[in-house]
């Protein structure tokens, strides 16, 4: 029994590596994207709202709508320009990881 309980966690863990692989990647374009300048931000989400206009409006609709559920003064204060943007270029990198293929280049061109 105690060997089957081994293999059951050795099996789980294989079953997590991708996941656990794809959480550490975005966490890393996460961090990566904090140190956006303002600029090199908004040009990446221009090339997102250009080649994909659909993703770039929904991507930007949802991180309005979770400003206004969680922190309605965000958007209110001087950063909150800023605070969308990075936002909206978070849910983007989610919603190109989450097939598990490789981000395209124009989203991710930066440093990770």
């Amino acid at each position: 029994m105690q060997f089957s309980s081994a293999l059951a966690g050795a099996r789980a863990g294989q079953q997590a590596g991708p996941h656990d692989r794809r959480r550490e990647q975005l966490n890393r374009l996460y961090e990566a994207a904090n140190e956006l300048a303002d600029d090199r931000l908004r040009r990446l989400l221009l090339q997102l709202e250009k080649k994909r206009p659909r993703i770039y409006r929904e991507q930007r609709q949802s991180a309005i709508g979770q400003l206004e559920r969680e922190s309605p003064a965000v958007l209110k204060g001087s950063g909150s320009v800023r605070t969308v943007d990075l936002l909206s270029y978070k849910y983007a990198l989610v919603h190109y990881s989450a097939d598990g293929k490789p981000l395209p280049d124009w989203l991710a061109r930066f440093p990770r």
